[in-house]
């Protein structure tokens, strides 16, 4: 695990960099834009697989409602 340290005068010793002054290093701003990124475009993959199950669920009710009020010819088409 990367751990940053900044030198203390006062103390005259290494000391472990707070969390907080962390998330402004370059590096790891760096790491937290790539790791935003990446959820991104898993929540984006995530809602076009739910817009497709949709859309697949509306179709197969719209074909079903055909075929019981005798519209096979279109249920058929749309599959």
């Amino acid at each position: 695990m990367n751990v940053h340290y900044y030198f203390d005068r006062n103390l005259g010793a290494w000391v472990r960099l707070p969390l907080t002054w962390e998330l402004h290093s370059d590096f790891v701003k760096e790491l937290i834009a790539t790791i935003r990124v990446m959820f991104l475009l898993l929540e984006l993959l995530l809602l076009l697989h739910v817009m497709t199950l949709l859309k697949n669920c509306l179709l197969c009710n719209v074909c079903f409602l055909w075929m019981l009020i005798g519209c096979q010819e279109k249920a058929i088409l749309l599959h």
